[in-house]
């Protein structure tokens, strides 16, 4: 394959990337191999002086899925007060079951690095959108998806996150049960001014 056409597939693979809903994903298992793929494209994310502040708590089982799903709903329901709603309640406490694979993304800024704390959370972003472009490749459905209550105690008990910690978000992996939805955006052009 030429250089050229590595670059043109690479173009058209983020132009096409699109997060999927969770409602439009299958309950079927993903393929080992492929989810291992998609960790890896995390870990090659770009990060200043190397700090690899990305880490990742997976929950695969239903079991596992099952339970995070109940402490989800009971995180929020704590954190909700008076705008609670059941609907949502529910929501939370089935999302996660529903689908193959749940991955909840933390930032673990480097202790020694002396870094701003931007920058640490830019680089789990990238790491994210790395796996993002390769769950798309194998033709995986993923979204990202925070919580209101990203930063209540019990959250961070639940994740087991130390002090320096900071949550990002939850990932949702699945197989699509219809295309893959489209998009468009504004014109670069009204985005960049040249100098």
């Amino acid at each position: 394959m030429s250089q050229t056409s590595s670059a043109t597939d690479m173009l058209a693979l983020i132009q096409n990337r699109r997060s999927l809903p969770t409602p439009c994903m299958k309950s079927d298992a993903l393929d080992e191999a492929a989810i291992h793929q998609i960790l890896e494209a995390a870990n090659w994310a770009p990060s200043h002086r190397h700090t690899e502040p990305w880490r990742f708590r997976l929950y695969q089982s239903q079991a596992a899925r099952e339970a995070l799903g109940r402490d989800l709903a009971e995180i929020y329901k704590a954190a909700a007060g008076d705008a609670f709603f059941e609907a949502k309640y529910e929501k939370t406490r089935t999302r996660a079951a529903k689908v193959p694979l749940v991955a909840a993304v933390i930032c673990q800024p480097g202790e020694k690095a002396a870094l701003p704390l931007y920058e640490e959370i830019l680089a789990v972003g990238c790491a994210v959108q790395n796996m993002h472009l390769a769950a798309h490749a194998l033709g995986i459905g993923m979204i990202w998806s925070t919580p209101g209550y990203y930063n209540h105690a019990e959250l961070r008990r639940l994740m087991n996150m130390a002090s320096g910690d900071h949550f990002m978000g939850f990932l949702y992996f699945g197989y699509p049960a219809q295309a893959f939805p489209t998009s468009k955006r504004r014109p670069i052009a009204d985005k960049v001014t040249w100098l």
